[in-house]
């Protein structure tokens, strides 16, 4: 520093864009051999967190050695060990997601090189649409299962939110998603390349797998790329629309023949302009004091809404407006099936006297476990007997 300014030479006061990085192998290596270290261009570009020459991670500059970068000549070598960032213990796997951000990170700005080479925006987002229904993470109407695509990277990028420059990553827990949720709804603004790598990545298997599927894409128009995302909708709407329109048959019935939601197949018909009968009310009817009946029986709900052509999803909705009926329905629920679990460990029992209860535990399937943790009491008083059963006959 003090031979710049004796040379005139000034820094220009204008800091790096981003955090400086270094290799520890590297300023080291440098500094052996020719007393000074320098900063690497590759090291600086957002996504780059492992040195390509020594595989590993690299060091983090704090805010602080950032701010003196903009009035002094400084060298990798010149900063302090706390003037670094200390990294946390790194797993292969994770090491494995930063060196495939490294990749990504490299091939991106060798791509930006190119004057006049930009992503269009359209086809980028439809590139990553269709990319997350190869994943199963689109909807049947095409919308994005953003829930499970949160989850998911969680659960593969987590730890990585320890490094100084991926802790936006632990925003994705925030109800709203975080930086998932400001990429995945199309809000109008600009956000840090590096959230967008760490979700081309996360897709992705590579970043030539991405541009491949890319430049396909950018052929095509929007409305031909985009038709695979509502295919499956509109198949099944069409078939919907056949069942009861031609066919005569019942809105609920076709829907259970074909795995979905009553109330999607009725939104369907109306989209398709088909006709179709809605049936009666069951509330004030003979059928809702059947139900009722059966309910405060504590019968089985599946049962119910078969042998009394009801919703399965009407009868939980049922007991959630009535509280009362609902206890009422838990308590005799529960009475049926502790009885049935304790007809059914009588009939082991009787069905193997000879056996041990250690024996009746391992090898069969008595229910012994649930009255165990469920009705422990039960067994204790009404059967001391089964604590001490002969070992059985060799």
């Amino acid at each position: 520093m003090r031979i710049a300014r004796a040379l005139g030479l000034d820094t220009s006061r204008y800091g790096p864009p981003a955090p400086l990085k270094a290799c520890p192998s590297c300023f080291a290596f440098e500094r052996n051999s020719s007393k000074v270290s320098r900063w690497h261009t590759e090291h600086q570009l957002p996504g780059v967190f492992i040195c390509s020459r020594h595989d590993c991670l690299l060091l983090v500059a704090k805010d602080e050695a950032n701010a003196r970068a903009k009035r002094e000549f400084l060298q990798p070598h010149l900063l302090s060990p706390a003037d670094w960032h200390s990294n946390p213990p790194i797993r292969d796997a994770d090491m494995d997601i930063l060196l495939k951000l490294s990749k990504w990170a490299t091939s991106l700005s060798v791509r930006g090189m190119h004057p006049g080479v930009q992503f269009d925006r359209s086809a980028l987002q439809d590139t990553c649409h269709l990319q997350a229904q190869r994943r199963g993470w689109v909807a049947i109407d095409g919308t994005l299962r953003f829930k499970q695509i949160r989850e998911e990277i969680l659960a593969s990028h987590t730890r990585l939110a320890k490094l100084p420059t991926l802790r936006f990553i632990e925003t994705a827990e925030r109800e709203a998603g975080g930086f998932v949720g400001l990429l995945l709804h199309k809000f109008k603004s600009y956000h840090h390349p590096l959230m967008h790598l760490v979700l081309l990545s996360f897709l992705f298997d590579s970043s030539e797998a991405y541009e491949g599927a890319y430049r396909n894409n950018l052929l095509r128009a929007s409305e031909i790329r985009r038709k695979p995302l509502t295919e499956e909708r509109e198949a099944i709407r069409q078939k919907v629309s056949e069942c009861v329109g031609r066919n005569g048959q019942s809105a609920n019935s076709t829907a259970q023949k074909l795995g979905i939601n009553v109330l999607r197949a009725l939104t369907y018909l109306r989209e398709s302009g088909v006709a179709y009968k809605t049936r009666p009310r069951i509330v004030g009817s003979t059928k809702e004091a059947l139900l009722t009946e059966r309910l405060q029986r504590g019968d089985d709900p599946g049962e119910i809404a078969k042998e009394l052509s009801i919703r399965r999803g009407y009868i939980k909705d049922y007991l959630a407006a009535r509280p009362k009926l609902r206890r009422d329905f838990e308590q005799a629920a529960w009475s049926r099936r502790k009885e049935a679990y304790r007809s059914k460990f009588l009939r082991t029992l009787a069905d193997n006297p000879a056996l041990p209860i250690k024996r009746i535990r391992r090898e069969t399937n008595s229910g012994f476990e649930w009255l165990y943790r469920n009705d422990r009491q039960w067994l204790e008083d009404a059967l001391p007997g089964i604590w001490h059963r002969p070992p059985a006959e060799t």
